[in-house]
């Protein structure tokens, strides 16, 4: 489960959950608002690595009563559409991301940034890019005014669905994959 803030913490719990599943198919469960980008990548690029390697071949399910910001972005980019359920008052929103620099992150005197910290914003911008593109977000002038005016693209249930981002709709309480 990823409830609350996604941080190094919560993530390495959700990394070592699905580690020590012994299914096939796991479902992560989302109730979050997002939080440390690269936190989210690094989760990312884990359980996608899980997904994809022949000898753990793990299947990945996601069920949603919230996933804001880099929730959202982690949702939709560890699982198919047709895997991923949204509850009925459930929320999908995106957001183009916040940097906060700290002092050690950028020289004073020259005003650079250091590579590292753009490196992270840069992964971020491609990683939610290709989630609008895959489900052909980018292409409506509408939602992209939303997206860029506001820093925010938000989904209820039946919009989540109706554009592809969600599989199906649940209300109460999600079963894991499989059961009865």
């Amino acid at each position: 489960m990823m409830v609350g803030e996604v941080n190094r913490k919560s993530s390495a719990q959700v990394m070592s959950e699905i580690a020590n599943h012994d299914h096939h198919r796991v479902t992560l469960v989302i109730k979050s608002d997002g939080g440390e980008i690269d936190s989210a990548l690094e989760l990312i690029r884990k359980i996608n690595h899980w997904r994809n390697d022949v000898t753990i071949q793990r299947a990945v399910s996601v069920h949603i009563y919230e996933a804001k910001s880099v929730a959202a972005v982690i949702a939709l980019s560890i699982a198919e559409p047709e895997d991923i359920a949204i509850h009925t008052e459930g929320t999908i929103a995106f957001h183009r991301g916040t940097l906060i620099l700290e002092y050690s992150d950028y020289d004073l005197e020259t005003g650079v940034i250091r590579p590292e910290v753009l490196d992270v914003m840069k992964t971020y911008r491609e990683v939610l890019w290709n989630i609008l593109e895959r489900h052909s977000l980018d292409k409506d002038p509408n939602l992209m005014a939303e997206f860029f005016g506001s820093n925010w693209l938000r989904f209820d249930a039946k919009a989540g669905l109706a554009h592809g981002l969600a599989g199906t709709i649940f209300s109460g309480n999600p079963q894991p994959y499989g059961a009865p």
